[in-house]
């Protein structure tokens, strides 16, 4: 099954509060603004994690689960030893076939160079991206399912410039003649599949 390319995320929509100069003047000079007062900061507020997770040295689609997790997922493990690499910018995929419906794949894309500040400046969720945090680390979920294909990815704030992205896909055509499982299934097993890849990543 062909892997669709993350469209990374939308714009973060932030609220600037500026700060008023208070007091008067003295004989008509008017009295300059002080460093506080002159306009609304741009610094980035601090991001809570439990550590910086660096995911440069990983060069192989089962450095995040064994073949013990995977079998638990209930997926196949990855057809290659190596991941297939995506872009020329430090983008690599690896996906998976869930063994009791060939139809779906378990992916996680690998981002060396772009955070998940970049992934959100780029794509077109809105107010589909649902914040949450797995084992400490900050995630966000997003639903970018659309008429042909169910599409869930869940991107997991391992560090400043990298980020770990999580998807669980299925076409709807799969699941003509049986019931489709639960979005809060496919959740559970994104968040269970990204708390294991975070285990292996902060023991490394």
């Amino acid at each position: 099954m062909g892997r669709r390319l993350p469209s990374l995320a939308a714009p973060v929509l932030a609220a600037a509060l500026a700060l008023s100069a208070c007091g008067g003047t003295t004989e008509g000079t008017p009295k300059a603004e002080s460093p506080s007062s002159a306009g609304p900061s741009s610094a980035k507020p601090a991001v809570s994690r439990p550590k910086e997770l660096d995911l440069r040295g990983m060069e192989t689609c089962d450095v995040l689960l064994t073949n013990a997790q995977l079998a638990e997922l209930g997926v196949r493990p990855p057809s290659e030893n190596k991941p297939a690499p995506i872009a020329a910018n430090g983008l690599y995929a690896c996906s998976m076939i869930w063994r009791e419906h060939p139809g779906w794949s378990l992916g996680y894309t690998v981002s060396k160079a772009a955070g998940v500040d970049d992934y959100r400046e780029r794509m077109n969720a809105g107010d589909r991206m649902e914040p949450g945090q797995v084992d400490g680390f900050p995630t966000y979920l997003v639903d970018r399912s659309d008429t042909l294909q169910v599409y869930w990815e869940l991107l997991v704030d391992v560090a400043d410039g990298q980020a770990l992205a999580l998807d669980i896909s299925y076409f709807r055509m799969d699941f003509e003649r049986v019931e489709a499982p639960a979005s809060e299934e496919l959740h559970t097993r994104l968040e269970k599949a990204a708390s294991y890849s975070l285990q292996a990543l902060m023991s490394r």
